[in-house]
């Protein structure tokens, strides 16, 4: 094997990839969960309290706290994971730097939304800008992970798989951008402003959206963790 320590790191990259989409469509749901319940509350306050608006705002609220704490932890498990594979991949590059880079990003974006989260009370738009900066230094980190696995495929002659790699960066990263910029509308903008119909609406795009974008990624990871593993 000539690059056992991208073939391990990128193995490990893979699995952290599918525990963030598992994550990511908890997130979503429990977005979804928590316009519904907003929603439920609205509903209340025009029409009365009524059963079906007390069941509703009641299992909005349920499901966005079961879905936002499963998120949490399926995040922060995979982010450990995704380090550690980034820093063993980084051992086998000789005169690049793709995977250390990807590295450091991924380490700022975890720096910079937990220093989001800590603002989220006192001050809650610099938590969400801050959140964002995170969301971009990731994207980022992505780049260079497929750049990365680009350089290392040409090494072992694998040209299929090198220009894959290339090619299909823009198709994730427009992926990404626009299935973020769908998600982030309802939170930076309250759902009275934007209508909950049109919220939700916008949510399930930036689910959907991301949710290709991760599938795109992750088959290249599966080529590549293959290919380094038999090179």
């Amino acid at each position: 094997m000539k690059f056992p320590n991208a073939a391990d790191g990128v193995k490990k990259i893979f699995t952290s990839e599918i525990l963030m989409l598992i994550g990511t469509v908890c997130a979503g749901i429990a977005l979804l969960m928590g316009l519904l319940a907003v929603e439920s509350d609205k509903n209340a306050m025009i029409e009365g309290v009524t059963d079906s608006n007390a069941v509703g705002a009641l299992a909005g609220g349920a499901g966005f706290l079961v879905f936002s704490l499963g998120a949490a932890v399926l995040v922060i498990i995979a982010l450990i994971i995704n380090i550690i594979g980034l820093n063993k991949a980084s051992k086998d590059e000789e005169d690049t730097n793709n995977f250390k880079v990807a590295l450091f990003l991924l380490i700022a974006s975890v720096v910079l939304t937990g220093v989001g989260s800590v603002f989220t009370n006192s001050q809650p738009n610099m938590a969400k800008w801050l959140n964002v900066g995170g969301e971009v230094a990731s994207l980022i980190s992505t780049y260079y992970i497929l750049d990365g696995i680009a350089s290392l495929a040409e090494k072992i002659n694998n040209q299929e798989l090198a220009d894959k790699s290339r090619k299909l960066i823009i198709a994730v990263l427009c992926l990404h951008i626009f299935g973020l910029v769908a998600e982030r509308i309802p939170d930076f903008m309250s759902a009275g402003s934007l209508g909950t119909g049109l919220a939700i609406g916008l949510a399930v795009v930036g689910l959907v959206l991301t949710i290709v974008s991760y599938v795109v990624y992750l088959v290249v990871l599966s080529q590549a963790k293959k290919a380094f593993a038999e090179a």
